[in-house]
């Protein structure tokens, strides 16, 4: 099954489980616009963040029109990029 999609925003908690998620979506679509949403903020976690190229780190509690409109700058570019 192929899928496809522009952004994924995924949660990361205490465990950081979600970077296997992260890494497998890299994999299938390494131009989607990825964004970090915890509540647990740390170091490595924003470390990890960067070395698999995210597009943002946002700390719980989030502000949703930012993010929203952190998500449409990101998509606006990476079609401008493709173009």
């Amino acid at each position: 099954m192929n899928l496809m999609f522009s952004f994924v925003i995924l949660n990361i908690d205490r465990t950081a489980d979600g970077f296997e998620v992260m890494h497998a979506m890299r994999q299938a679509n390494p131009d989607a616009v990825v964004v970090i949403l915890t509540a647990y903020p740390a170091f490595e976690t924003a470390l990890e963040g960067i070395h698999i190229e995210i597009d943002d780190y946002i700390v719980k509690p989030a502000d949703i029109d930012s993010m929203i409109r952190t998500i449409e700058r990101k998509l606006s570019a990476r079609r401008a990029k493709r173009l």
